[in-house]
């Protein structure tokens, strides 16, 4: 879902930068293809002996297809009745 949201709103050039927690005997993490989203860098951080966290790097090349821009503004509809974190009102 962040990706998505990623790729259909963020302008060309602009970053998305995530920590990615993993288990420790977990190697480099797979992300999902993406036709507008690219790896620029990964780094490892040890948090305890059992656990690591991945800081990824993305950049956005180019624009998303259409179908990702729809799909990420149907995922915002659901956010913003309540489906997501943070979508409630106090």
């Amino acid at each position: 879902m962040l990706l998505r949201l990623a790729a259909a709103r963020l302008r060309v050039g602009g970053r998305l930068v995530f920590l990615l927690p993993v288990p420790a005997e977990c190697a480099a993490p797979a992300l999902p293809p993406s036709d507008c989203l690219v790896l620029e860098s990964a780094s490892r951080h040890a948090v305890s002996a059992r656990m690591h966290r991945y800081l990824l790097t993305l950049r956005k090349a180019r624009e998303a297809s259409a179908a990702d821009v729809g799909e990420a503004r149907v995922l915002e509809a659901a956010a913003g009745e309540g489906g997501g974190a943070g979508g409630g009102t106090a």
